[in-house]
């Protein structure tokens, strides 16, 4: 029997919620992976953004060991994290979080 990680459900049900709510099912789409990832080095919080890069609209701003579901991949620096964008230099992976989808 495969061993899951505890966080692969809550992963996997975010990745199902984010389905619903835009309609498309992953299975369409590229495939992706999503992991865990905390806020680490930004004690002053981390800012996510409407776009990745540094002068898009700040949406909201997360404090220091916040964690939350992100893209593996990056974009300018950035990472998909909790709706919008964040520097990917103030994201720590958790160790063996990470799901593919839409394979």
């Amino acid at each position: 029997m495969k061993r899951v990680s505890r966080l692969a459900v809550p992963i996997t049900a975010a990745a199902i919620a984010v389905t619903a709510l835009f309609g498309a099912p992953f299975a369409s789409a590229a495939p992706a992976t999503i992991c865990q990832y905390k806020v680490s080095n930004s004690p002053n919080g981390l800012f996510i953004r409407s776009a990745p890069n540094s002068t898009a609209h700040t949406m909201d701003k997360v404090p220091n060991g916040t964690a939350g579901v992100g893209s593996l991949a990056t974009t300018n620096g950035f990472r998909s994290f909790r709706g919008g964008w964040a520097s990917a230099a103030y994201l720590t992976l958790v160790s063996g979080t990470c799901v593919s989808i839409g394979t």
